[in-house]
């Protein structure tokens, strides 16, 4: 019993972003991750970019791929004058949540009264349309079942970032951008025989080979056969053909809402936690955060 709790904790590897962590409910070695971004969404850039900082945190030997973003600039995180990483007490988070509350309500309160002000009265009100409700789901008793090791994320803590200052590492990262398939999958093999890995794979350049799924079984074979993760970016529109290769599916939405707080919504859609609430995302200068919200069907 004992060694193979040792076994998942070495086995645990983590986006860089704990609440994306927590969604999912744990990531594992062998793991492919799909962002599926809606037309309008895109701060999946970010996602890639953050995922990018912390395998260099970790000492990964770190690949991305990209034909429309060759050069991604990697965040590096916030550390304090002796070196270390600057975090954020998941706790400490949550005592702000009622502010942000009230924040949110004053929004609204304010939106309602320009509603009015234009002449449209109470036809159809924002409160009616909309019921909120704020939870920070970075909470140290969910956070405790990712685990921590060396160089990784404390539970129940959030490694900031400043997405404005390059990581010092940058320069490590073996960026791709070969439109032939072919060669992508050999130089992925050859760079992941050396070492643990992780691949950010922003590109579309797949979609067009004449066997999609030939590719997409390929790469997944490389990623079970060297322990390795990968995080891959496919629009919605190609879904349907590639939802079998992935492990963990995320979808994300563009600002439905328009609140000017948050860039967008997230959405699980294949999780190990079965959690298929949309929350609320926030993309700022120290990374992104994530917020609970409940949307009542129309």
């Amino acid at each position: 019993m004992f060694n193979k709790r040792v076994s998942q904790k070495r086995d645990t590897r983590s986006t860089g972003i704990l609440d994306i962590d927590v969604l999912l409910g744990d990531i594992h070695n062998k793991d492919i991750i799909l962002l599926m971004p809606e037309e309008g969404a895109r701060y999946h850039t970010a996602i890639h970019r953050i995922f990018i900082s912390k395998g260099l945190e970790d000492k990964e030997r770190v690949i991305h791929v990209s034909v429309d973003n060759t050069v991604l600039n990697i965040p590096d995180v916030v550390r304090n004058k002796s070196g270390v990483h600057t975090r954020v007490n998941a706790m400490e988070i949550g005592n702000k949540t009622d502010s942000r509350v009230n924040q949110s309500n004053i929004d609204i309160n304010s939106a309602q009264s320009r509603h009015s002000a234009h002449g449209l009265g109470d036809a159809n009100p924002i409160t009616q349309k909309i019921s909120w409700r704020y939870k920070n789901i970075s909470k140290v008793s969910n956070s405790t079942n990712i685990h921590s090791d060396t160089n990784r994320l404390i539970p129940g803590y959030n490694v900031q970032y400043n997405m404005k200052i390059s990581h010092p590492l940058s320069d490590t990262v073996l960026n791709i951008s070969d439109t032939n398939v072919h060669n992508v999958l050999d130089i992925l093999e050859e760079e992941m025989k050396k070492g643990v890995t992780r691949i950010s794979f922003s590109s579309l350049l797949f979609y067009n080979t004449p066997d999609v799924d030939t590719f997409l079984f390929s790469l997944r074979r490389l990623v079970r056969n060297y322990n390795s993760i990968c995080l891959m970016s496919v629009p919605v529109y190609i879904y349907s053909i590639s939802y079998r290769y992935f492990d963990l599916i995320l979808k994300l939405h563009s600002n439905m809402l328009n609140i000017p707080k948050y860039t967008g919504v997230i959405e699980c859609v294949k999780s190990r936690v079965h959690n298929m609430h949309k929350y609320a995302i926030i993309y700022n200068s120290t990374g992104i955060k994530i917020e609970k919200i409940v949307i009542p069907p129309e």
